[in-house]
């Protein structure tokens, strides 16, 4: 497997419709959550969505801290 470096992951996220790019929003919130069984989901989620774009969590999150 190939690390992306940061164009490609934000050249990847541009290019992600907005209805999936609001879910992977969505289940980003939701990860953070207090309650377990939210959190837990959520980041599954996450992780689904984020995958069908090929990116990975680390991926989101290096993107995040731009």
């Amino acid at each position: 497997m190939t690390q992306k470096n940061i164009n490609e992951i934000s050249a990847i996220i541009e290019n992600i419709e907005e209805t999936l790019f609001e879910k992977i929003n969505n289940a980003d919130y939701e990860a953070w959550d207090s309650n377990t069984r939210i959190r837990k989901n959520a980041k599954k989620r996450l992780t689904y969505n984020l995958k069908k774009c090929g990116l990975t969590l680390n991926d989101w999150y290096a993107w995040c801290d731009l």
